[in-house]
């Protein structure tokens, strides 16, 4: 924790402190006595009430009748009439009767605290009953009234200038209570709008409880418009207001606190009380008299067993660093004390005064700051933990979007790579590469450098068929890239007329090398417009990889194939794919399309083994395969079917034309010569020649062949003999 974490508590709560102290001393100067005040005598009539000197202490009990006979002395005076002023207590009804200036009878107009007078405005400071005019010397009049609440009730007579400073007096701090609960409303609004932490809004719900119990414990509530339906609940909409504020006070407390993250397991238990602290609501809404009566007993009970609760978690929490804890308790002791000295002044043990009346207000409206400040203090915390989010949440949404990159790019390479040829098995992988690279980069100028790669030489390919700046830009610094390429690993460079680059106006680009058999190189080069993070980077070295997998696998595949297809020793097809492609082409050519095969044998091969050895058979048999493979169409099917026998296959040719291409063939063997070990060797070929005719198969078809070959054979080798169609 920082030093200014550590002292923000302290200095809140000397701050809190020397608040309350002014306010407190605003109070016990307000309570100097009014000018042209007169002392008061009070004797009482039947009812639950006792007289206390100057004061009335009425009994508790909704609806008890309380009558006073109250004396005093009026001297002569020329500051207008004088006014009786009593606090305003939950009075359920108000009246004052005696004799006018004439000694003919009067009453005042009723008033009372669920229904004040018109005149009293919204924020009605006491009860201001106007005394006749006129009057002077000793004056005895009655005090009729219903007291709703225990309550100790100080008659004053005073001038009326005294009544409206009074008056005034009331309303500024009302007042100033009031616009210090909507600002702390409009404040925690306000903030949790901007970071979206509930406990913002329960603060903000906390704090328009209290102004809403404020406004019912000082009658204000009551002079509003459309109050009518509150004001006929009498107490039990009072205390309605009570328990409301009490257990919005208790949860908010625990919220503040986080009881439930205690390592004290009685703190943990402390929010089972919030059902017990809820449960006198249901009375509020009883209309009978016994709910009333139990309603006098709960509330405070409820109140009595949340204010050292709420105490023990401040206690609790301020042990576990929680910003403002500590301060927050400190004010909940003043509260509590200040709360005891407003009870013992309604049962008459404390003098009545603004200081004892209101102490307990001001100690709530700074308890309730404390706790703003307090909440204030998570703001950077939710803000760090939104930054978090949201960059989890980016980074996740980049996870998302580089996985469906490489998917994307992995079922196209799979798709492109059973289907493209071997010779270009590089330049298909490597421009699918370029063009999903680019797509993550948000470029279309990635492109694949590279030397000696799957048979290529110098590799350049590019993802769009136009060439860019870039493009230019990175053939100019091949040399430059294949270094980098062979460090494997990505790296950012400026390049400028093929070399690096300090200037922060030449272009930037990203290498990433592909990991690729030495001493072959390979690398991704593409421009970067913004910063990358080191997601992209390992994105992009992750669909390096795997562009380099499949190609290599692709090749595999097709070197694999070509050891299952070919023959090794001339690189024709073996004997088993030639059967496979005669049964294909015989398929092909049952659709009215001419088929011709030429069955081909070296003349006196056996002849040359003997005199020179295998080796040199070997060699004329590659030099043969060499030879009559250059005489074929790229669609013709040529391949070795066993010893010195070689067979092709002419799709589309007819006879003659079948004949042609044998005498070709023929002729171009005969031309050939084999240098073996400094003597030149010459020799022929035979060949049996046959067209598919209806109603053949594979089968008959290199039969006819055959026999046509061993007919060329008998008259007399270095010929071409064709199969005659009519002959089985």
């Amino acid at each position: 924790m920082t030093v200014v974490n550590r002292l923000l508590p302290m200095l809140a709560l000397l701050g809190a402190l020397a608040v309350l102290g002014l306010a407190l001393a605003w109070l016990v100067k307000a309570d100097a006595p009014m000018p042209g005040e007169v002392a008061v005598r009070v004797s009482l009539g039947d009812g639950d009430a006792a007289s206390a000197g100057s004061r009335i202490v009425a009994g508790p009990g909704a609806g008890i009748p309380l009558q006073a006979t109250l004396d005093f002395d009026l001297p002569a005076s020329s500051n207008g009439p004088r006014v009786l002023w009593l606090p305003r207590e939950p009075l359920q009804s108000l009246q004052l009767s005696g004799k006018d200036a004439r000694g003919q009878p009067w009453t005042s107009t009723p008033d009372g605290f669920f229904a004040p007078k018109a005149d009293d405005g919204f924020s009605p400071a006491g009860y201001a009953v106007v005394l006749p005019e006129g009057l002077v010397g000793p004056q005895r009049f009655q005090l009729n009234a219903h007291s709703a609440l225990q309550a100790a009730l100080t008659p004053r007579v005073i001038a009326i200038d005294g009544a409206l400073r009074l008056t005034a007096r009331e309303m500024v701090f009302a007042s100033a209570l009031y616009a210090a609960w909507a600002t702390l409303l409009i404040a925690s609004l306000a903030l949790y709008w901007a970071v979206r932490d509930v406990l913002f809004l329960a603060h903000a719900a906390y704090t328009l409880t209290a102004l809403v119990f404020m406004a019912v414990l000082q009658g204000h509530l009551y002079a509003l418009p459309g109050m009518d339906a509150m004001a006929g609940m009498g107490m039990r909409g009072f205390w309605l207001a009570v328990l409301l504020f009490n257990l919005c006070s208790l949860w908010l407390v625990l919220q503040f606190v986080d009881a439930g993250a205690s390592r004290s397991r009685q703190v943990r238990r402390l929010p089972m009380l919030l059902p017990v602290v809820a449960l006198p609501i249901v009375l509020a809404f009883l209309p009978m008299p016994s709910a009333s009566a139990a309603l006098q007993v709960a509330a405070p009970l409820a109140w009595m067993l949340s204010a050292p609760a709420s105490i023990w978690a401040m206690l609790d929490g301020a042990r576990r660093g929680i910003p403002m804890a500590l301060a927050a308790a400190t004010l909940l002791v003043a509260l509590l004390l200040a709360a005891i000295a407003h009870m013992a002044m309604n049962r008459g043990v404390l003098v009545d005064g603004m200081l004892v009346r209101h102490g307990y207000q001001v100690v709530l409206v700074l308890f309730s700051l404390v706790l703003f400040v307090g909440l204030s203090s998570r703001v950077g915390m939710v803000r760090r933990q939104l930054d978090d989010e949201t960059s989890a949440r980016r980074d996740s949404e980049a996870r998302l979007r580089h996985e469906q990159v490489r998917t994307r790019l992995t079922q196209s390479l799979q798709q492109v790579m059973r289907e493209v040829p071997e010779d270009r098995i590089a330049h298909a992988a490597f421009r699918l590469l370029g063009a999903h690279a680019g797509e993550l980069l948000g470029t279309e100028d990635a492109l694949v450098l590279g030397d000696d790669y799957l048979g290529d030489g110098k590799l350049f390919v590019q993802a769009t068929a136009k060439t860019t700046t870039t493009a230019r830009a990175v053939q100019a610094a091949r040399g430059l890239v294949r270094d980098h390429a062979r460090n494997r690993e990505p790296v950012e460079v400026r390049l400028a007329a093929g070399r690096r680059s300090d200037d922060p106006g030449d272009g930037n680009y990203l290498i990433v090398p592909l990991r690729v058999q030495a001493p072959a190189w390979a690398a991704l080069v593409a421009p970067v417009r913004r910063m990358l993070a080191a997601e992209d980077k390992a994105a992009l070295v992750q669909m390096a990889r795997t562009t380099v997998e499949q190609a290599d696998a692709a090749h595999a595949a097709f070197l694999l194939r070509r050891t299952a297809e070919r023959d090794a020793l001339t690189g024709g097809f073996n004997r088993r794919t030639l059967d496979q492609l005669a049964a294909r082409e015989c398929k092909l050519a049952g659709n009215h399309k001419p088929l011709a095969v030429l069955f081909i044998d070296l003349d006196f091969f056996k002849r040359i083994n003997d005199t020179h050895g295998h080796p040199c058979g070997d060699e004329c048999l590659r030099k043969v395969a060499a030879t009559l493979r250059a005489e074929l169409r790229p669609q013709d099917v040529f391949g070795r079917y066993g010893g010195e026998e070689f067979l092709v296959l002419l799709p589309g040719q007819d006879a003659a034309s079948a004949r042609l291409v044998g005498d070709r063939l023929r002729e171009a063997v005969e031309a050939a010569v084999v240098d073996w070990q400094g003597e030149s060797l010459r020799f022929t070929i035979s060949i049996g020649m046959a067209v598919l005719r209806e109603g053949d198969d594979p089968e008959k078809l290199l039969a006819r062949a055959d026999k046509a070959l061993y007919r060329a054979k008998r008259e007399g080798r270095n010929r071409v003999c064709a199969a005659p169609a009519y002959v089985d």
